[in-house]
């Protein structure tokens, strides 16, 4: 077996602790907001967002207009009898 050099390990430690602060410093890993679960609304869960985040819309009636704006990226993704109901007079932004 290759023992490894002190100089090596510290190499190791170095790229590793590099790449964790790039991940870091761009916004880390994304997140998953569930409605109603944690957010009892969809905006609600769109406004705590980051870009990049994942909002997870459980079956159900949502009654709402929904804004998004100044996120990048953001996913909703709704199960299978999730259903978003706009009614009249009801415009969009």
């Amino acid at each position: 077996m290759k023992k490894h050099t002190e100089l090596e390990i510290k190499a190791v430690a170095a790229q590793t602790l590099l790449w964790l602060g790039v991940a870091l410093a761009s916004g880390g890993w994304a997140a998953e907001l569930y409605v109603p679960a944690q957010y009892s609304t969809i905006q609600a869960a769109v406004n705590a967002a980051a870009s990049g985040d994942t909002i997870r819309i459980a079956a159900g009636d949502y009654y709402e207009q929904t804004v998004i704006a100044d996120r990048n990226c953001l996913t909703l993704a709704g199960e299978p009898g999730a259903v978003i109901h706009a009614w009249n007079g009801m415009t969009p932004t």
